[in-house]
């Protein structure tokens, strides 16, 4: 059949049209925008809505198991409805109401402020929770019930009960909460072991997006053990792309076996929404954390007293560790610490802690803060061609401990002659000069440098001394060969050496000298694994 030119003109009309609706729903969806991480909490408007334009609420549909959990492992050949019957009833929707926050900074001011300002309403928080036993304990995060007035769970039957803040632990983002009431009928969830994940797991997150309502996404394990995301003090998530939204905080990440490996803590996101990349608290960091503020209200920080480092295959080559050697790199061992009673050395590889292999130094200081004081830990430990087992009794976790105070700075106008200097200033040490431009041309003394000693890889090295000691702020209890400057594009400067350093081991021998220092990278050829001490700090690395 022909198109007469109407037809034609018609037809060419449409496809324009169609094309620019495509391209315009395509830049609305996909315009680039700064990720954010972000936890998976809504907060709800505290504005009223007319009732016109107010959303109708959702009403809860009570549900129930309708199948047993299939008795094989892998659960090949079941619908992962079962799964999801399972664990529903043990999933909650938390709904936590904040005092309202006063435009005039304290509500003592109101009184006395713009008499046409609406009063500021209370707002809420709502997100999700666990439970994980029968008698009312609830398992969610800590920004989702922070500086909560009131706190109501909703459980999946319908009911709505009154809910109490047991403790709480801010490092972890974890809170603790009580139901009240008795003969509640609660199915609590059983906990996995979130140190079995691997990447490719299939996992299903439950809990109230947007306030919706229960909600199960489904998805893989992308990640394990990822830390410095910037959420929390202690991080050690489980990466997923199981659509997690704002609400869902607090929730369960669960395996296929209906098992709790893991509570929905954040999100990154460009826009706030899901984007395939959510993060949650592996379950064998929940479990310690539970027992913890159930017994003490908060958590008391274990202590092990190690420097741990990440082993990279640099590391790993030039200290002569066997191929495909993984693990944490101590070094450093605090005197009078649990580490040193289990007999730790600097230069150990921790393997695993209680048969969990670890992934990365942060993996290891969240294990040993979680586990708390008096907690044992059995480590598997490489040393050399040798492999041990030892058990660490971990202690309580001490204030932090400063090395001596650094010199006051001396501002550039101001004459080295000991008249109008501020209150407590060190004179620096003849030969030595202030770093005016470190980090980046912004004026700083926290490094002096110092010239004059014997250069070795591009080292201005120095035997310490008292004068020395009092410049640089280093304690007596360091020994061997102070940094004084680094020559820039010097193997020093490649290996991330500073001025201020003190090189302490060379090769896994302590440095007396720095005569020894330079005869033994010498005789080396050059490649050297070097520990060095930086301010209370230690580091291994390589120079080349």
């Amino acid at each position: 059949m022909k198109l007469g030119p109407a037809q034609l003109g018609a037809f060419f009309a449409t496809t324009v049209l169609t094309s620019v609706g495509a391209a315009a729903v395509y830049v609305h969806l996909f315009a680039p925008a700064a990720p954010v991480v972000q936890s998976a909490t809504a907060i709800a408007d505290p504005t009223p809505q007319s009732a016109t334009t107010q959303p109708a609420t959702l009403p809860v549909t009570p549900t129930r198991p309708t199948a047993p959990l299939p008795p094989s492992t892998d659960l090949e050949g079941a619908s992962m409805a079962d799964v999801v019957a399972r664990v529903l009833p043990s999933v909650v929707n938390v709904r936590s109401s904040q005092a309202p926050r006063s435009p005039y900074g304290t509500p003592y001011d109101l009184p006395y402020g713009n008499p046409y300002q609406r009063t500021p309403e209370p707002q809420e928080s709502l997100g999700s929770g666990v439970i994980v036993s029968a008698d009312g304990l609830v398992v969610t995060n800590n920004h989702v019930v922070r500086g909560a007035t009131e706190i109501r769970v909703s459980l999946s039957d319908g009911r709505e009960i009154p809910a109490s803040i047991v403790g709480t632990d801010q490092d972890s983002d974890m809170a603790l909460l009580r139901l009240e009431g008795a003969s509640l009928g609660l199915t609590p969830i059983a906990y996995g072991d979130s140190s079995q994940l691997r990447q490719g797991d299939v996992v299903l997150a439950i809990g109230n997006p947007f306030g919706v309502g229960q909600t199960v996404t489904m998805g893989i394990v992308s990640a394990v053990g990822r830390a410095n995301v910037g959420i929390t003090a202690l991080e050690d998530f489980i990466q997923t792309d199981a659509a997690i939204n704002p609400g869902n905080s607090g929730g369960a990440l669960i395996s296929t076996r209906g098992e709790l490996v893991g509570i929905n803590t954040a999100i990154l996101s460009r826009t706030g929404g899901s984007h395939g990349i959510g993060f949650a608290i592996p379950s064998n960091m929940v479990s310690p954390i539970v027992d913890a503020l159930l017994a003490h209200g908060s958590v008391v920080r274990g202590w092990l007293g190690v420097g741990p480092q990440e082993l990279t295959p640099v590391l790993a080559e030039a200290m002569h560790l066997s191929a495909g050697q993984r693990g944490v790199l101590v070094n450093h061992v605090a005197p009078d610490s649990p580490a040193s009673a289990a007999g730790l050395r600097p230069g150990d590889i921790l393997e695993s802690v209680n048969g969990e292999r670890l992934t990365s130094p942060e993996h290891l200081v969240t294990i040993v803060a979680t586990r708390g004081a008096e907690a044992d830990l059995a480590l598997t430990v490489v040393r050399g061609e040798q492999r041990l087992e030892v058990t660490a009794h971990l202690a309580q976790r001490p204030q932090p401990e400063g090395t001596l105070p650094a010199p006051t700075p001396l501002p550039r106008d101001l004459p080295q002659r000991g008249q109008g200097l501020p209150p407590g200033y060190v004179p620096l040490p003849p030969g030595m000069t202030p770093d005016l431009f470190a980090g980046g041309g912004a004026p700083s003394y926290a490094r002096p440098r110092l010239q004059g000693g014997t250069v070795v890889a591009g080292l201005d090295l120095h035997d310490l001394d008292d004068r020395l000691r009092r410049g640089f702020g280093i304690t007596t209890s360091v020994t061997g060969a102070l940094v004084g400057d680094v020559a820039q594009g010097s193997p020093g400067a490649m290996a991330g050496l500073e001025p201020g350093d003190v090189i302490v081991e060379v090769n896994r021998d302590p440095v007396e000298s720095v005569a020894q220092f330079a005869r033994v990278y010498v005789e080396s050829g050059g490649g050297v694994t070097v520990l060095i001490r930086r301010g209370s700090s230690s580091l291994y690395t390589v120079l080349r």
